[in-house]
């Protein structure tokens, strides 16, 4: 199903909504000023979404939450490590132990991961009226293949591809956050964002 004009923009009206949301509980987690946009929206596939550079031999950092109820799939926030790792500057102090590193680094972008994820998602699921019952989120490392092989990301599927720019003041950064929807629902989540725009 092709998204119309209408559709999308109340699709991505609802996402930034849930964006907003998401930001200010990440101003709290860090204590410093965070802001999130969404400029771009698109339906692809993983395979396009690899075949376009966009990971193409590239490590990435991804969280990904599965969702079930009106809408099946999951969500994935992904970046580049280096990225995370700044991220992840903002709750270490000079204390931290090397050996606490990777227990801190994934715990901290599985949160921040929930956070996002749940902000767009629950957003949208409020907005169609149902109720959506996640999983806890899981942090993965390592090249689009190897994602691939971890069954995160699937050939073949429909993926709502949403590029949010990611401001983080006290490291004077900014990095690209990129949301992959795997819907396996997803005529169903297309249909009822037109239906809605339509009322």
């Amino acid at each position: 199903m092709e998204m119309t004009p209408e559709g999308l923009d109340a699709l991505k009206e609802a996402i930034n909504i849930g964006v907003g949301y998401a930001a200010s509980s990440l101003n709290q987690l860090f204590d410093t000023h965070i802001s999130l946009d969404v400029p771009a929206i698109e339906l692809t596939t993983p395979e396009l979404l690899v075949r376009q550079g966009f990971m193409a031999g590239k490590d990435i950092s991804c969280v990904t939450l599965s969702f079930g109820g009106r809408l099946d799939g999951s969500a994935s926030l992904i970046f580049p490590p280096q990225d995370a790792a700044k991220l992840v500057t903002l709750l270490m102090d000079d204390n931290t132990d090397t050996d606490d590193l990777d227990a801190l680094r994934s715990g901290t972008l599985e949160e921040i991961g929930n956070i996002v994820i749940n902000g767009i998602m629950g957003t949208i699921s409020n907005l169609l009226g149902s109720k959506l019952d996640f999983e806890l989120p899981t942090y993965l490392e390592g090249s689009p293949k190897e994602l691939y092989t971890a069954g995160i990301l699937h050939q073949n599927q429909a993926v709502l591809l949403v590029k949010a720019r990611f401001r983080l003041e006290k490291l004077q950064t900014v990095g690209t956050i990129i949301l992959l929807f795997e819907l396996s629902s997803l005529d169903a989540l297309l249909t009822a964002f037109v239906n809605m725009y339509d009322e």
